[in-house]
């Protein structure tokens, strides 16, 4: 269950648009029934588990110099860069470009 939801999550990583409904709609689950049966496995709700999932790939082309750090927000679905740092920041305790600085 978890890999379906991992797989479908990276194919539409990129994709503003892409949300829970989405994930629900590949995943042939109702809203409710994703959200029960993510939140009991994760503990996390599925918004959540996107993002989580969208800030792990946006860690991963920061070490790649993918480029600039709005590039890789829009890269990874985020559609206003100051809020991208801000999710970054809260999940990684480093803003972006901090993280580049340590990692890279």
């Amino acid at each position: 269950f978890l890999n379906q939801a991992k797989q479908i999550v990276e194919a539409h990583v990129s994709d503003l648009s892409f949300g829970v409904d989405s994930l629900a709609e590949g995943m042939a689950l109702s809203r409710s029934q994703l959200h029960r049966k993510l939140s009991a496995l994760t503990g996390v709700s599925p918004g959540d588990f996107i993002r989580s999932m969208r800030l792990q790939r946006a860690a991963v082309l920061i070490q790649k110099h993918f480029g600039l750090i709005s590039e890789i927000a829009y890269e990874v679905g985020f559609s206003n860069p100051s809020h991208f740092t801000e999710a970054f920041r809260k999940q990684f305790g480093l803003a972006p470009s901090e993280y580049a600085e340590r990692y890279s």
